[in-house]
């Protein structure tokens, strides 16, 4: 009788189990991805912050995402990436093919805006070696 409880309860909760298994991974996948991502993001803030240090810039004006200076756009782009990876910290995803493929869809998104903004500091760079 023990031995038929226990295998009824076996098969009553493993698949509970399982089930908060894989949304605590596929939560886990998208936290791990995005302290990559903010590791990045942080890496192009120091050369950003560098950069208006070497030409003595103390502020950026941006008005959307027009900036006076590639500065200011490089600037701009910097944050809109960083504000993106906060807004993905806090996305919750099921663990069904959808959520997977959302997840994976956004991320591939942040990662879009993360270039941009590696590609904006590039260009401000470039344009102050001159």
């Amino acid at each position: 009788m023990k031995l038929f409880i226990i295998i009824l309860a076996l098969i009553l909760f493993l698949p509970i189990a399982q089930a908060v298994q894989a949304e605590t991974s596929i939560d886990t996948i998208n936290q791990k991805v995005l302290q990559r991502f903010d590791g990045d993001i942080n890496n192009l803030s120091a050369i950003l912050e560098e950069l208006k240090t070497r030409q003595h810039v103390t502020k950026t004006v941006v008005a959307y995402g027009r900036g006076e200076t590639p500065l200011d756009s490089a600037a701009y782009y910097l944050n809109f990436a960083a504000e993106a990876s906060a807004y993905q910290k806090v996305q919750t995803y099921s663990s069904n093919q959808t959520g997977r493929s959302q997840l994976k869809s956004d991320l591939i998104t942040l990662a879009s805006k993360i270039l941009r903004a590696k590609s904006e500091i590039k260009q401000a760079l470039i344009f102050y070696e001159k």
